[in-house]
């Protein structure tokens, strides 16, 4: 594989990744600092059909 091919195909997957993260945020409407607080580990695809997203914020705090 070529370096501008290799170039090509890490570009168009950071393009997807940052892509499945707007939606993901649009669909589940976090505050910024939730977001900023989002890690990977948050994800847990076990927990129903389309995963659950864990969101570190005030919550029943008031």
């Amino acid at each position: 594989m070529s370096s501008r091919t290799s170039q090509r195909i890490r570009r168009r997957r950071n393009q997807c990744k940052w892509a499945n993260a707007r939606s993901l945020a649009s669909l589940i409407g976090p505050r910024v600092s939730e977001l900023c607080l989002l890690d990977v580990t948050d994800i847990r695809w076990d927990l129903g059909t389309f995963g659950k997203v864990l969101l570190h914020g005030k919550g029943r705090r008031g």
